[in-house]
């Protein structure tokens, strides 16, 4: 969007700052991944320490969160009808 405005708007200051701020935040986030990747190993993954309540260890809640990470689930299709 901030491009879109800079392409039709050469001179507007606020989108050309916002892409220059833009931009070097994405270099510095890649410049820390490069220096402290992320492997498959589960001990270089960040561990919440806070406890699972009863909803969270449920397989409902088990089941939202492969469908938000985008995983396959075996549930049926549910339509709501008015």
């Amino acid at each position: 969007m901030t491009r879109c405005v800079c392409v039709s708007e050469p001179d507007h200051e606020r989108a050309n700052s916002n892409l220059l701020y833009y931009e070097q935040m994405l270099a510095t986030d890649a410049m820390q991944q490069q220096q402290q990747p992320y492997s498959d190993d589960d001990d270089d993954m960040p561990v919440n320490p806070r406890p699972m309540d009863t909803y969270k260890a449920s397989a409902e809640y088990q089941i939202y969160e492969r469908l938000c990470r985008g995983e396959q689930t075996h549930v049926r299709h549910v339509s709501c009808h008015s």
